[in-house]
């Protein structure tokens, strides 16, 4: 057996160990590679065109092409939408969310997002916006990708950590056999194994789920039983 053949089977067992299959596994981590590439493409400071084209031969080790080059070039407008522009985006969402699916009302305080934020060279085209509640866009801030804003040990459950939750779930309800998305309902964030019975604010710990698996779940975890706990896995384990 090979050290990749070993490191394949590692990556097999942790990840079932927290719920993940290997593919998943390396589907998320190749994205936090992409995520972390993508930022590393960014120099700082003010350069002149020419200088960051110097900076990413450094970088790349080669000649960088026009569109690489291009997304180095920060932007800051100020984006204004119009009416017609935001009701596309609102009838693209159903009205709710991209991330929690929230129904976007004035108590919701719906904010207009940029998927790839502007200062790391996203464009003001519909294709790289969005609407959030003020909850979602507070958590998401200027991420360029969940990924890199993950708070791994937390005490509670943090805007950016709800975020990255939600981002991770993809709008879809965790639950087995559950065909819930944030287009259509709201996702809510709860602890896979409570805190009455040891569970904490873990990132791993934590799952987006629809409000009747919420439900569900809650009403699971009222007798004072850890064999309660255990059944949840007939619920939630994709």
């Amino acid at each position: 057996m090979t050290d990749a053949d070993d490191g394949v089977q590692a990556m097999e067992s942790v990840a079932a160990e927290i719920g993940m299959s290997a593919l998943d596994a390396v589907s998320e981590k190749l994205d936090e590679l992409r995520a972390r590439n993508f930022l590393r493409l960014f120099p700082s400071g003010i350069l002149s065109l020419r200088q960051r084209r110097d900076y990413l031969e450094l970088v790349l080790g080669r000649e960088p092409t026009d569109s690489e080059l291009e997304g180095t070039l920060r932007s800051y407008r100020e984006l204004k939408l119009d009416e017609a522009e935001r009701l596309e985006l609102e009838d693209r969402q159903n009205s709710r969310c991209a991330l929690c699916g929230a129904l976007l009302t004035t108590l919701t305080n719906p904010h207009v997002d940029h998927v790839v934020p502007i200062a790391l060279g996203g464009s003001d085209t519909m294709s790289n916006l969005q609407l959030l509640c003020q909850a979602c866009n507070l958590g998401k801030g200027k991420l360029p990708s969940w990924h890199l804003g993950v708070p791994y040990f937390e005490h509670r459950l943090t805007p950016k950590l709800r975020y990255c939750v939600l981002a991770r779930a993809k709008g879809r309800c965790y639950a087995r056999l559950c065909d819930s998305t944030a287009r259509y309902g709201e996702l809510v964030v709860m602890q896979s194994i409570p805190s009455r019975f040891g569970g904490g604010w873990q990132f791993d710990n934590l799952i987006a789920v629809c409000l009747a698996h919420a439900q569900e779940l809650q009403a699971l975890r009222e007798p004072k039983s850890f064999g309660v706990v255990r059944q949840r896995h007939m619920i939630v384990r994709r």
